[in-house]
């Protein structure tokens, strides 16, 4: 942030010495708006800083030019500025060539000629770099990743040479209105919400996500799926299911990685299939982003990739992630201190219980079958309780009681109910399909059901029948069923 502001107070100086040298005197408070722009960019992930500090190179280009006296020189000067800063600051350039026309206001028509001049030369050069002609002119920004809307940054230029060129009151509340509506359009909180949770996930700080407010909720389809992630890591996820509204369906649990999906799924993905087990998955997701990051390279997924190659025991991989991270600043310790442990072959508790986890067999299934791959995990592994809760929440999310009843029957009865406490969720889900006072009978006998969740499921019936359902029971499995309509999560 010091660095950020540093560079945009650079900005702000060399706009308001340029505008005095050229005798145009702006509003300074309007020139700090186009600068809080700048700054509004700035908090998109793919926004490059480069791109602002170009606008400052271009800035203080422009004002060293206003120092050219002679005639002929000016013109040469002019005539070669616009290509040669394209190359050494990008797409803001077009800013350079506004400010030519002003400095040559007294002939408009030689500023003006220049001016065009250059842009052509830009747009050649871009071709030379192998751009379109929407890259040139967003060039270092990249499009088709997290940057603002592209058509404000193409803007901003427009709007420094207003800061510089408004003399009356009435048009300086015009601009800060029209500039506050695009700072409102590129501000996209819910973005800044989405990293602030994937920033506490991979901090590990659970309670944080557990306690993000409304407003930090709406929008965020990643709250959801690390709250959900969060209560999986404690064995709490049946017990927890059902206190928010799942309203994404099993979104909740996994998130979706296919085409036109954002990298940061990708990202995030890889925690939730990594605890479930699923580390071919993980890997595939942690290559994915690693190849659609601009650079291709992200530390925090390398360092993933170094976690799953500890976990399924291939230390030869893992050694070479870890030579790469213990170049960093920020992953540095952690990679010493984990070559160590491999070559000490004392390996963290928390990994080898995540190999436990996981699959010892090759296994088909389908790229983003979920289904499948949790079924490939949990055939190989019953005890895996993690992956287990993950497909049977699965299955009730998505209504599908033959499925849940086969998973239940296979891994829970007489399996891992003879070693944890059946949640009361799944109790809940075997009532669903009760219909006769026979088969009532023969489920609470087969699956050994708490008196408790018998006594709700009656107290539950005669308040249907009322129409009245109290709020204790909205989080019962009973009440999803009867109130979730599917027809709303399809577009």
């Amino acid at each position: 942030m010091i660095i950020i502001v540093a560079v945009l107070a650079l900005l702000c100086c060399g706009v308001r010495k340029l505008g005095k040298r050229l005798q145009l005197e702006g509003s300074m408070s309007l020139v700090l708006f186009v600068a809080f722009l700048e700054l509004t960019f700035l908090k998109f992930p793919n926004y490059p800083l480069a791109q602002t500090l170009g606008l400052v190179l271009v800035t203080w280009a422009a004002y060293g030019l206003t120092f050219v006296g002679n005639d002929r020189i000016r013109s040469v000067a002019f005539a070669v500025s616009i290509p040669v800063m394209y190359v050494l600051a990008g797409s803001y350039t077009t800013f350079l060539a506004l400010v030519l026309c002003l400095i040559d206001r007294r002939k408009p028509v030689r500023g003006i000629s220049l001016a065009l001049a250059g842009l052509l030369a830009m747009v050649i050069l871009g071709r030379l770099y192998n751009l379109t002609f929407s890259q040139t002119m967003l060039y270092p920004v990249l499009q088709n990743y997290i940057v603002p809307d592209c058509r404000i940054i193409l803007l901003q230029p427009v709007f420094i040479i207003i800061s510089l060129v408004l003399k009356e009151r009435i048009w300086y509340a015009l601009s800060y209105g029209i500039i506050s509506v695009f700072i409102c359009k590129a501000d996209d909180r819910s973005l800044e919400h989405a990293v602030k949770t994937g920033t506490y996930a991979y901090q590990g700080q659970w309670d944080k996500i557990r306690s993000m407010k409304d407003k930090e909720i709406t929008g965020n389809p990643y709250w959801l799926y690390y709250r959900n992630l969060s209560y999986a890591i404690e064995g709490r996820l049946p017990d927890r299911l059902l206190s928010v509204e799942q309203n994404r369906i099993s979104e909740g649990l996994f998130l979706n990685t296919a085409k036109n999906s954002s990298y940061l799924a990708s990202m995030y993905n890889v925690d939730a299939l990594i605890e479930a087990g699923d580390l071919s998955q993980a890997t595939d997701c942690a290559l994915l982003a690693q190849t659609v990051l601009p650079g291709h390279y992200s530390s925090r997924m390398l360092r993933k990739l170094a976690e799953i190659s500890v976990i399924a025991g291939d230390y030869a991989v893992a050694g070479k992630y870890l030579d790469i991270l213990a170049q960093t600043w920020g992953h540095h310790a952690w990679a010493e201190n984990m070559r160590n442990c491999i070559g000490r072959d004392s390996i963290p508790l928390e990994y080898l219980i995540l190999r436990d986890r996981a699959s010892d067999s090759d296994r088909m299934f389908s790229q983003y079958d979920m289904n499948g791959s949790l079924n490939s995990i949990v055939k190989d592994n019953p005890l895996n309780k993690v992956a287990v809760d993950y497909l049977l929440c699965m299955c009730l999310l998505e209504k599908r009681m033959n499925s849940f009843i086969a998973g239940y029957d296979r891994y829970y009865l007489n399996g891992l109910d003879q070693l944890v406490e059946v949640p009361a969720l799944y109790q809940e889900a075997l009532m669903a399909p009760v219909n006769s006072d026979e088969s009532f009978r023969e489920t609470v006998e087969k699956y050994h059901l708490s008196q408790a969740v018998v006594e709700k499921y009656f107290d539950f019936q005669k308040a249907r029948e009322r129409e009245n359902i109290p709020q204790e029971y909205m989080n019962t499995y009973w009440f999803y069923l009867m109130s979730t309509d599917f027809s709303r999560f399809r577009k």
